[in-house]
């Protein structure tokens, strides 16, 4: 590799550089698990789903997940060391940050990943890892180095809509299953040596600001390959939690105007298909 490339040692030196950025969040500890089983109506054994927490040590919650064979979701939180080294469950996050260097580097995934809208703020390492479920990166930014070297992806991989500001790089990972990278965004290299692609690599809309290292790879023939329709990837199914207010334009209307007109009188305006209100006797 050349001198400038990624490697192990580069991501090891960035522990102590620039400044977290953390948010406010009261800190998780270990001992909510047994107050949260004993809210479920049902007892434990459903999904562990942790929000606007801050996790010191992802490996703890990881290792009780799989104890416990229980998926694990977050949402909103804010995670710092991250070193996981084997996974049995489902994991996924939605719109958290990393704030440390992720460091899943010959991790093997028996269960589904899933990121979405979520940033890594350091240098994200998952050299060697085995992803034996789908994985899948939707929206997320990664502001420095990912290293996928040697990574087995023995289903569906999707990066999709997503900004890599560093370097990228998948030397000699083997993708068993279709690979997704279409809508994202590459500003830093992209380096795929020797890398094989055994189904389609899906590179639609996808924007490279240098172009991309595929020395030895295949990735050019996978490109031509029809992938198969398929749906998009779904969010674990959660019983309990924050529930996101969906949008409702009558309560974004204008105060005033509700207090003017009533609601029938403000959709015949709107749509022009209501019958007219019966005069009154």
């Amino acid at each position: 590799m050349d001198e400038d490339d990624i490697h192990d040692d580069d991501m090891d030196d960035d522990d102590d550089d620039s400044e977290e950025d953390e948010e406010d969040l009261p800190e998780f500890k270990i001992t909510e698990l047994n107050r949260q089983d004993k809210d479920e109506e049902a007892g434990s054994g459903g999904d562990i789903l942790v929000q606007e927490k801050m996790i010191p040590s992802l490996a703890e919650l990881v290792a009780f997940a799989n104890k416990e064979h229980r998926p694990l979701s977050f949402e909103e939180c804010v995670l710092k060391k991250v070193r996981v080294h084997e996974t049995g469950v489902d994991i996924s996050f939605e719109e958290s940050l990393f704030t440390e260097i992720v460091r899943f580097d010959k991790a093997v995934f028996a269960g589904s990943l899933g990121f979405w809208e979520t940033c890594f703020d350091k240098k994200a390492q998952f050299h060697g890892a085995v992803f034996k479920e789908a994985v899948s990166f939707d929206e997320c930014l990664f502001r420095s180095g990912v290293n996928f070297e040697n990574a087995v992806f023995e289903n569906k991989a999707t990066f999709t809509s997503c900004v890599f500001e560093g370097d990228l790089r998948f030397d000699n990972a083997r993708f068993a299953a279709d690979a997704d990278f279409s809508q994202s965004t590459f500003r830093g290299r992209v380096v795929c040596r020797d890398a094989r692609f055994e189904r389609s690599a899906d590179l639609a809309n996808t924007t490279f600001e240098h172009p991309p290292d595929t020395n030895g790879s295949n990735l050019a023939e996978a490109q031509e390959i029809p992938a198969p329709v398929q749906e998009p990837p779904r969010k674990p199914y959660r019983k309990k939690g924050k529930k996101k207010r969906e949008f409702n334009p009558w309560h974004e209307l204008d105060k005033a105007s509700k207090k003017t007109m009533t609601r029938r009188h403000l959709l015949r305006g709107l749509f022009r298909f209501l019958p007219e209100d019966k005069e009154e006797s």
